[in-house]
């Protein structure tokens, strides 16, 4: 499961749920879940919840977050609409509002954070915190207007909101402070610091499962998912990002740490699989094809044992066949039928019991596909860079693509598949579709000698395919290295996020956006009128104003089968 970074801190409180929706991910005091009832399919833990606070307070990144067309245009998402709702009904039970500040005075130093209820945000909170600093709290300045309820010789604190029956919770007992959205939720927690509850969310299996499989001790922050229990809940279907919540059905559990570590941050992922009659096999290492990746490139990845359809949908949509795609985007429901539009009786003669007589066309990709089954292919790199603007005009994307097969490749035979996929394309008779040897520094290379700019080499087991000879020379000068050992890496990649490289896309974004019309010249929506930014040369490129000070991320992947392992590191400038 690839998904790009989540580091998204906190404005609002809706309890701590928002710091556990998008602020990353949290470390695991020993212990701490222990303290917890069970039954929770989100947890959060932080080894020192008050400076990672501060430390996002004080970031740049935050004023820039802030500021962003990305931030503008999340302003306006039903899930922020969503969690200011819950907020606002949090803060009329509580009695105060339960903003940022509220947030940065019950954040303490050990951490955690359980969410029962995606949907309705029910959640309990606990965090380190001596009775003198949290008898300063608003909340216990203001406990008078709570009632009162008694749980295992503890006093704690509750008041409900009549109009939405939202409940505020709290209570302070031996250094811990505790805050929730339920009264029970408060008393479990109680009941355990006192020892009374023998069931706890650390006992429960996914949750021992997930830390007993996790690569490394906790980090400076730890969540775990037990993904079994959240995918099939109906509000994280409507809200996941990512939308991959079918990629998602087959794991159990998940556990993430982060390691803020200079001068890179480093994540690290665990996911379990549910239990297979027939469990996949251990993925071939990809470090060797990892080396042949140029120093500098924008972005490369390489992937153990591709499927046929992903490899062969690759070479057509980015070297073969690149066309643009374009979609009809519908804001309202089709009209309904009318008399003028229902038909005539005529169509009473049309028979609806033979299928109609379409021209049988050809599949111009089965010579290719075929030869890709055939070779078995064992894994793919996959190459990009963003090339200068020569008219100023236009952004090329250069492209390279590294296949890797059990047996090594015979030229003629490319050649054939390649001339048959292009030959309904680009072919009146055979122009365009011809093949002429050419020589460069690093060997011979075959190069189509039409318009379309199609490059092919083979060194031993290994196919070059690329639409740039410089990026295809920087491709076979590293055919020659070889990785140190097998590393079990199952999928790597780079992505350069360099001054120069963000310079570049930002061009390429506004191009995009130019092209369909979108927004104005810099992308910014006209936020008076509700106008959203553009996508790219608004929203994405203020993302990446954001973390402008991020130059590089490296991922690589270890699919076990039973478990899969990703180590995720940010390198930073500063």
């Amino acid at each position: 499961m690839r998904v790009l970074p989540r580091f998204v801190l906190p404005t609002l409180l809706g309890g701590a749920a928002l710091w556990a929706l998008v602020a990353v991910q949290a470390a695991k005091p020993p212990g701490l879940a222990s303290l917890f009832p069970a039954g929770a399919p989100i947890y959060v833990e932080a080894k020192d919840f008050h400076g990672l606070l501060r430390q996002w307070d004080n970031s740049p990144e935050k004023r820039t977050w802030l500021s962003s067309d990305s931030y503008a245009d999340f302003s306006r998402s039903r899930l922020l609409s969503r969690l200011a709702e819950a907020q606002g009904q949090f803060s009329a039970a509580a009695g105060i509002p339960a903003d940022v500040n509220l947030l940065e005075t019950v954040a303490g130093k050990e951490s955690a954070l359980a969410i029962y209820d995606v949907g309705s945000l029910s959640f309990v909170y606990l965090t380190r915190m001596d009775q003198p600093s949290a008898e300063t709290t608003p909340l216990w300045l203001i406990r008078g207007r709570f009632e009162q309820r008694n749980e295992a010789g503890s006093v704690f604190f509750v008041r409900q909101d009549p109009e939405s029956r939202r409940v505020a919770a709290f209570a302070v007992q031996d250094g811990w402070l505790i805050l929730g959205t339920r009264e029970d939720l408060v008393a479990g927690v109680l009941d355990r610091l006192h020892h009374e509850a023998t069931q706890d969310l650390a006992g429960e299996a996914w949750f021992a499962g997930a830390v007993q499989q996790a690569a490394e001790p906790s980090g400076d922050l730890r969540m775990l998912l037990n993904l079994g229990k959240l995918v099939a809940m109906r509000p994280f279907d409507s809200y996941w990002v990512q939308q991959n919540d079918g990629e998602l059905k087959q794991y159990s559990a998940a556990v993430s740490d982060l390691y803020c570590e200079a001068p890179a941050w480093r994540e690290q992922r665990t996911m379990l699989r549910e239990p297979q009659p027939n469990p996949r096999p251990p993925g071939t290492d990809v470090s060797s094809l990892a080396a042949l990746a140029p120093a500098g490139t924008t972005f490369w990845s390489a992937r153990a044992a591709p499927s046929t359809l992903s490899l062969l949908t690759m070479l057509r949509d980015d070297l073969l066949d690149p066309q643009p795609s374009s979609t009809s985007g519908m804001a309202y429901a089709p009209p309904l039928a009318t008399a003028e539009s229902a038909g005539a009786s005529s169509d009473l003669e049309t028979r609806i019991d033979r299928s109609p007589a379409l021209a049988t066309q050809s599949d111009p990709w089965r010579t290719l596909r075929e030869m890709l089954v055939a070779a078995q292919p064992s894994g793919v790199l996959s190459v990009y860079e963003a090339g200068p603007a020569p008219t100023g005009i236009f952004i090329p994307i250069h492209h390279a693509v590294v296949v890797a097969s059990a047996r090594d490749w015979n030229m003629v035979e490319v050649q054939e598949a390649l001339t048959a996929a292009l030959h309904s394309r680009l072919a009146v008779s055979q122009l365009g579709i011809g093949w002429v040897t050419r020589s460069g520094p690093e060997g011979g290379f075959e190069a189509l000698d039409g318009q379309i700019t199609l490059l092919a080499a083979a060194r031993n087991d290994k196919l070059f395919l690329a639409n740039d000879a410089a990026m295809l020379s920087s491709l076979l000068a590293n055919a020659g290295k070889t990785a140190t050992e097998d590393a079990g890496v199952t999928y790597a990649a780079v992505f350069n996020h360099s001054d120069d490289e963000q310079a570049t896309f930002r061009n390429l974004f506004g191009l995009l956006d130019r092209a369909g019309s979108r927004g104005s010249a810099d992308g910014a929506g006209d936020v008076q009128r509700g106008e959203p930014p553009a996508f790219f040369s608004g929203n994405l490129a203020s993302l990446s104003r954001v973390f402008s000070a991020v130059s590089q991320v490296r991922m690589e992947e270890r699919d076990q089968g039973a478990k899969v392992s990703e180590s995720v590191r940010y390198l930073w400038k500063r």
